[in-house]
């Protein structure tokens, strides 16, 4: 978790506070939260519990106001955060997308001016690395392929792509 730098410790401690899902291993927080998401994401439609969890996970990540103030410049770009700013984002996204009515207030006024200003403070070079890592977490279980997928299918990784 220490390679996602201190935003991955907030939200840990956040998820770890509310026991919203079982953590084995702080070292597989990443691919847990990718799991917890994407399981109750697919159910959303059938099961009302499912929305809850996501909103619940939702209401436990930082501001869009705290987020922003984490993003690099183009010359800064180094930011171990910027892994878990974008799976923030894009899980962010989809959730308002998939929740919000009538007008995806959250959506507009936060939401997507976060995503333009991410994508605009990285290089595509650094959206590349970026994404690769977040498709490559939680592969442990040999299921890399649907995990790919399905993440991609279930997020909007190009809502503002460079």
């Amino acid at each position: 978790m220490a390679a996602y730098g201190p935003l991955a410790v907030i939200v840990y401690a956040e998820v770890k506070k509310h026991n919203l899902f079982k953590i084995t291993n702080a070292s597989f927080f990443l691919e847990e939260l990718i799991e917890f998401y994407m399981d109750n994401a697919q159910k959303i439609s059938e099961d009302e519990t499912a929305i809850g969890k996501l909103h619940l996970l939702v209401s436990l990540f930082p501001s869009t106001e705290y987020l922003a103030k984490l993003l690099p410049t183009r010359t800064k770009s180094s930011s171990r955060d910027m892994v878990l700013i974008k799976l923030l984002l894009d899980i962010m996204a989809w959730y308002y997308k998939a929740t919000e009515r009538p007008l995806f207030t959250k959506l507009q006024k936060e939401i997507i001016p976060l995503a333009l200003t991410f994508y605009r403070s990285i290089s595509k070079e650094k959206l590349k690395e970026i994404n690769v890592n977040l498709l490559s977490s939680g592969c442990s279980d040999g299921k890399a392929g649907v995990k790919a997928v399905s993440y991609t299918h279930l997020t909007l990784p190009t809502i503002c792509s460079v």
